[in-house]
């Protein structure tokens, strides 16, 4: 007999739209409801795939179907609705990042914690194959000591992008955004250098708004110093027009690992114990160029964002039968909002910050 679908709810259907399709396109789960304020958005899913439509989140919460609430609200909402979800003996899958401020997620992580609820986060990125192989290099110590790992986001968003004054105007603000382009686009690629170099010892940044008229920064430049001795950098950006990608580069001892300007598209396999050269041309044909469409996999990189939630969702469906820790967890989400915020503590008094912080 089939193992029974598990139900899941959505919140906010912005980016929970997307949330939304891959939870109705995944076996194992069930979408049951969606929750919005804007009726123009909640129809438009609700009806799409055929879940009920709550315009009152705790009504929602109240829906007995709903085992797992997936809450794609404004970034400095999300402790505040996760602990809703908890107290009401929900799992919760929250989108990036967990929160803005440490005090509301580690009152978020307490609350589920104290409900005996899972709670996971959106960090697609450690799911994709070609991370978790140079992970598990660098674990190896086939990398040697590691010397540094440096990441490049360069984007570009017209204004536009942050005057949605129907669902308000968050994005690029501190409040509701927690910063800008960091905050926001950056967090992605902030956690994937903090999960593959290990814990940070102290940053030091700077940032500007070059290109937009926004409360928070629109480009940052940090330094990572990581307890192992590495040095790191990350550059983030919504400013680089027209949008110039984004590329991660690791070096150590023994070898070099690099992206191209499509950060999941490998450009440089190179370890010393590679001797023939074998292990980097199978790297190349499974994730170097072409590599997607010769697999018959979309090249439309909104797409494989937008899928690549699923790999989240069918995590949680297996912690929850399995019970076990989703891969993900609040408290590994709330480590890269702690270097976030360092860096702009940086950012603001010109000085390096130590971690964790005080």
């Amino acid at each position: 007999m089939a193992e029974r679908e598990i139900g899941f709810g959505v919140v906010g259907l912005g980016m929970g739209a997307g949330h939304a399709r891959d939870i109705y396109d995944l076996p194992g789960a069930r979408l049951v409801a969606v929750c919005d304020i804007d009726e123009e958005r909640l129809h438009a899913v609700g009806d799409r795939y055929g879940a009920r439509k709550y315009r009152d989140y705790d009504q929602m919460l109240e829906d007995p179907d709903v085992e797992v609430v997936s809450i794609a609200l404004p970034s400095g909402m999300h402790a505040e609705a996760g602990i809703k979800a908890a107290r009401a003996g929900k799992h919760i899958v929250v989108e990036k990042p967990i929160d803005i401020d440490l005090r509301k997620i580690d009152a978020l992580i307490e609350a589920a914690d104290k409900a005996g609820v899972k709670l996971s986060v959106v960090f697609q990125s450690r799911y994709h194959p070609l991370f978790r192989a140079i992970k598990q290099v660098i674990d190896s110590g086939r990398l040697g000591k590691l010397y540094g790992i440096h990441a490049d986001l360069f984007w570009w968003r017209e204004q536009s992008y942050y005057e949605d004054v129907k669902h308000g105007k968050w994005k690029g603000t501190w409040a509701m955004d927690g910063g800008g382009s960091l905050a926001n686009q950056g967090i992605h690629t902030l956690d994937l250098v903090q999960w593959l170099g290990g814990p940070v010892e102290s940053v030091m940044g700077y940032m500007g708004v070059f290109a937009h008229q926004i409360e928070a920064e629109d480009k940052v430049s940090a330094v990572l110093r990581f307890r192992n001795g590495a040095i790191g950098s990350i550059n983030t950006t919504t400013a680089a027009w027209p949008g110039d990608g984004e590329t991660l580069t690791i070096h150590g001892e023994n070898g070099t690992i690099a992206t191209s300007k499509s950060r999941d598209v490998l450009e440089i396999w190179k370890l010393r114990d590679d001797l023939d050269g074998s292990e980097e041309k199978e790297m190349l044909l499974r994730f170097g160029p072409g590599a997607a469409e010769r697999q018959g996999v979309s090249s439309d990189p909104m797409a494989l964002r937008l899928h690549g939630h699923q790999p989240i969702f069918a995590d949680m469906i297996q912690a929850i039968r399995e019970n076990r820790d989703p891969y993900i967890t609040g408290r590994d989400g709330r480590v890269p909002v702690e270097i976030m915020l360092a860096i702009y503590e940086s950012c603001r008094t010109g000085r390096a910050v130590r971690l964790p912080l005080g």
